[in-house]
């Protein structure tokens, strides 16, 4: 099984974070697995707005779990608490990223079922 991929994000103000914790000065998040994404969820939802255009909502607590759980780097993710708000944004962002670019990518790969379908099964429709 290979390594799940990495964001490394620059911190643009390095955090201290105190007598003998050290200097953070980038934060490494790691891509979530399955069963994470099942057991966690959706960082973002859409909902239709008046006009009925789909409109992101960020699922806070859900992000917040995933921070939790994919930090690589500091250590101890409760000290991305003390991130200035810029580092947190970028983040949270770099975070987002992964699902953002993970389902264009599987849009432009679309679900396909096999030739042996023929079981009496209702046939695929490309979707999951």
């Amino acid at each position: 099984m290979s390594d799940p991929a990495t964001i490394v994000i620059p911190l643009s103000r390095p955090c201290d974070f105190g007598p003998g914790l050290g200097r953070c000065t980038r934060v490494v998040l790691r891509e979530p697995r399955m069963h994470e994404y099942a057991r966690i969820g959706e960082p973002v939802i859409f909902m239709p707005n008046i006009h009925g255009f789909d409109v992101p909502i960020e699922m806070d607590e859900v992000i917040e779990k995933y921070l939790s759980t994919l930090v690589v780097e500091p250590d101890m993710p409760a000290l991305l608490g003390r991130l200035h708000l810029v580092d947190a944004i970028r983040v949270k962002e770099a975070l987002l990223s992964f699902f953002l670019d993970c389902r264009e990518e599987g849009l432009r790969k679309p679900v396909t079922s096999s030739s042996s379908a023929s079981d009496g099964s209702a046939p695929s429709n490309g979707t999951i």
